[in-house]
């Protein structure tokens, strides 16, 4: 899963619309399907939260839904035993 998330991560960022698109896609479904598992990652995806104003419409309406299911997976939490 983390090669995938980081590869999808990295097409964010890409400067064709259509690959940010279906970056953002594939990640709002593994946030709704994968919830409870990807704590470690909502940082890395939430970081794209201020890039989702693209000039694209298509891009700029997938990236503002791949935004929200990100927000509802729980924060990671790090224990530390003594």
């Amino acid at each position: 899963m983390r090669n995938l998330i980081g590869s999808l991560v990295e097409f964010l960022s890409s400067e064709d619309w259509a690959a940010r698109k279906a970056a953002a896609e594939a990640l709002t479904k593994m946030a709704v399907v994968e919830r409870d598992a990807l704590s470690e990652y909502k940082a890395s995806c939430l970081t794209f939260e201020a890039k989702r104003f693209y000039k694209v419409k298509a891009a700029r309406e997938t990236m503002n839904q791949m935004v929200e299911p990100w927000k509802e997976i729980p924060d990671l939490i790090i224990l530390i035993l003594k």
